[in-house]
């Protein structure tokens, strides 16, 4: 299965169960494949897929994600905000507390269950925020806490953690200090480096945190109750839970399976009752009354271009190429979701979403003049009269792409020879990563909502930066966008930031891609929200397809 795919939707957040129509007192399970063992499911440090499946559904943190991407109550029962925006204050609730296991002797000692504090504080949630910022933590997503005070400046290592904007003056007080307003702030708080860390039983684990099952500590709706390395785990519902999530699943089912044929015939089946599906993965699934669906636009499917070509390292025949494509040629194969931007549809910003509030961004249009003369200025610049380039597609788009070819050929004429390789999306993935390439028709899918961290994908600095891209003024308007300098309108930097991308030929999107989760059986009363990485999922059931 494509990872960046199913990235998104494999965080689905299986907690918000409710119960089907086939009666409220049935017992309702969940089994559901993953693609590989999580490893590691330390919050701070979460990164696979499996990972952050698990936090997302055993962590809880000071605020949820609700139905409509609006911010619920987590661990914090109520918050306010200071009118400049620059001071948030979390009121934890009484009855929030860590599930201790039987392995956890093994950590705390014998005598645990009388000495070990199992409530969660608000020095929990400093903790864990302030192990998130440490250099040695290296969380992935930590740039997104720069806007609190000093978390820059902790994360470089010149700064101390103690100076770190965020206290708790109590056991159910956490205050959060702002160096800018930050709309975002809230929903940032619902991702896995946010989650609450308990010091004693951290350092009780000795660098082993989250490694094993009795390493482990949950505080969420459901907790690790089995953990079968390289095999299966085995979720099940905190009965002490009594946060704003409204569970009805009695127990979830992580059977690891990385061959992805096998995982639909399960699926068709019923082995599994939910299932991540990509586009391509969608239609071999089995229709039936039983069978519900839930789609996502999180994925843009965009030309992107290799720098160290001879003839794509030049700016006007990059620019040349683009306005001699007219992206409706791939609406006639259905992809009628034409892009409004490179930023996906399933991307927020704060309660909203992300493209809503931006609006489009200017994307540049089929001029068949304005290509030539783009085309001669390169070819000048190139000092040749003819070029040749290879476009790697997906097989499912050949024949779209064969046609926005032969708009190049009528443009440029003799100019310019072209020719289509139609290919698996794991072979596109891995030419580019190689290098090995000139153009492809690409899936930039978000791995969660953030339109920040979608862009940094085209950062030098960023260990996501599949294409290998460089330029210092695009590294600038995305470290800006971190920083002190992006001033309060972070998202508005966004949108400068794709319109960069875009102008300069850097990348081209065409159009938006969905995603998919299936549900049968009794899963069907299950719900999938919108949480942190999961965009524009909301707390629905699932649609017939």
């Amino acid at each position: 299965m494509n990872k960046k795919i199913v990235a998104l939707l494999v965080l689905i957040c299986l907690l918000a169960g409710v119960l089907s129509a086939c009666g409220k007192d049935k017992e309702i399970n969940i089994i559901y494949p993953i693609v590989s063992d999580p490893e590691c499911v330390d919050p701070q440090i979460a990164e696979t897929d499996s990972a952050k499946l698990i936090v997302q559904n055993c962590m809880e943190g000071l605020v949820r994600i609700g139905s409509d991407g609006k911010i619920l109550p987590g661990v914090a029962e109520k918050w306010e905000v200071s009118e400049d925006g620059l001071t948030y204050t979390f009121h934890l609730r009484s009855d929030t507390n860590w599930q201790t296991l039987r392995s956890h002797k093994n950590v705390l000692g014998e005598d645990y269950a009388e000495k070990f504090n199992t409530k969660v504080t608000a020095q929990d949630v400093v903790f864990g925020i302030r192990r998130a910022l440490r250099p040695e933590t290296k969380a992935e997503d930590a740039y997104l806490l720069f806007p609190i005070k000093n978390a820059e400046k902790v994360y470089e290592g010149s700064a101390n953690e103690k100076n770190l904007g965020i206290s708790a003056p109590d056991d159910s007080t956490v205050v959060i200090e702002l160096q800018r307003a930050y709309p975002d702030l809230l929903r940032v708080l619902t991702y896995p480096m946010c989650m609450p860390c308990n010091e004693e039983f951290f350092e009780a684990t000795g660098a082993k945190y989250g490694l094993e099952l009795k390493y482990t500590l949950c505080n969420g709706p459901f907790y690790i109750g089995k953990w079968v390395s390289d095999g299966s785990l085995t979720l099940y519902k905190n009965e002490g839970y009594k946060g704003s999530a409204a569970v009805g699943a009695q127990a979830v089912y992580l059977n690891i399976n990385a061959n992805e044929q096998q995982r639909i015939s399960k699926f068709n089946q019923g082995d599994y009752n939910v299932i991540s599906l990509t586009a391509e993965q969608y239609v071999s699934i089995k229709r039936s009354d039983e069978i519900n669906v839930l789609s996502s636009n999180n994925i843009t499917e965009a030309f992107i271009f290799n720098f160290n070509d001879k003839y794509l390292s030049n700016d006007n025949i990059r620019k040349a190429l683009i306005h001699a494509t007219d992206v409706s040629d791939f609406s006639k194969d259905g992809n009628t979701n034409l892009c409004k931007g490179l930023v996906p549809d399933s991307c927020r910003w704060g309660e909203s979403s992300y493209r809503d509030t931006v609006g489009k961004v200017n994307l540049p249009v089929y001029s068949a003049d304005t290509a030539s003369n783009y085309f001669k200025k390169g070819l000048d610049e190139l000092d040749t009269t003819n070029i040749s380039v290879t476009i790697l597609c997906p097989e499912k788009y050949r024949n779209s792409t064969i046609r926005a070819i032969q708009r190049w050929e009528e443009v440029f004429g003799l100019s310019i020879t072209v020719s289509v390789k139609a290919t698996e999306r794991e072979d596109i993935e891995k030419a580019v990563a190689d290098g090995d390439y000139q153009i492809a028709l690409y899936s930039l899918a978000a791995d969660d909502d953030s339109a920040l961290k979608f862009l940094n994908r085209f950062n030098s600095q960023s260990d996501d930066n599949f294409a290998k891209f460089e330029d210092a003024d695009y590294d600038k308007l995305i470290s800006d966008c971190m920083s002190q300098s992006a001033g309060e309108d972070i998202c508005s930097s966004c949108k400068y930031a794709e319109q960069f991308l875009i102008n300069n030929g850097i990348v081209y999107p065409v159009f938006y891609e969905s995603s998919y989760i299936a549900f049968s059986g009794d899963a069907n009363g299950v719900y999938a929200i919108a949480g942190l990485t999961v965009p524009d999922f909301s707390l629905r059931k699932a649609a017939k397809q």
